[in-house]
């Protein structure tokens, strides 16, 4: 599942558990993927929760903020559940007692259900960082794929978490995947370097 980056005004004087409530319009089934993920931009560190109602399921994020002003991967480990969910609740800034003494805007995108724990790094920081170019984006019937060094394997994945396709590329290569079938809408694209590396874009099929 995916939402386009949405910005949060974290009131001083809030709750602690203020945030993001949503209904999926389609539901989403955690009883093969077990892991949301959500790229969190905050000028603060402080526990970041995420909770699925249906039963209820409230979880801390498994990995640790270590970054202030940056986009950092959170993961979330919902192994307990399964079944198809449609309440989401996102709360980036659950500090309890409040210590704020002003209000702090926070930043969040790229919410997904995979099976992979691995926190997700973004291509701009990691060792794949301009190793891979893929056009066009938009794309309607063909996905072009240059790689320049380091990336193995391109994978492309639905917003539920599901892989769609996965293709082995040649080092400083163009290869081209057919994105005829795919349905309209937005996927994530995943490369992964030959030494398991990875860096996650963000396609739309029209």
């Amino acid at each position: 599942m995916l939402f386009d980056k949405v910005k949060f005004v974290r009131a001083y004087d809030g709750k602690p558990w203020s945030g993001f409530y949503g209904t999926l319009a389609t539901p989403v089934d955690f009883s093969t993927n077990k892991y949301v993920h959500a790229k969190v931009w905050k000028p603060r560190i402080s526990p970041v929760k995420f909770k699925i109602e249906g039963p209820n399921f409230e979880v801390a994020s498994m990995t640790e903020q270590t970054m202030v002003n940056a986009w950092e991967d959170m993961v979330f480990d919902f192994s307990a559940a399964t079944g198809m969910y449609t309440k989401i609740v996102f709360m980036p800034d659950f500090e309890d007692p409040l210590t704020l003494t002003e209000d702090i805007e926070i930043y969040f995108d790229d919410l997904m259900l995979s099976d992979d724990p691995t926190p997700i790094v973004s291509i701009r920081d990691n060792k794949l960082s301009g190793k891979a170019l893929m056009y066009p984006n938009p794309v309607t019937n063909e996905l072009f794929i240059n790689t320049f060094d380091a990336v193995s394997k391109v994978t492309i994945i639905s917003m539920r978490g599901q892989v769609v396709s996965t293709h082995d590329v040649a080092t400083k290569s163009k290869t081209t995947i057919n994105t005829s079938a795919l349905s309209k809408g937005m996927y994530f694209v995943t490369f992964t370097g030959k030494d398991g590396s990875q860096s996650t874009q963000k396609l739309i099929k029209q």
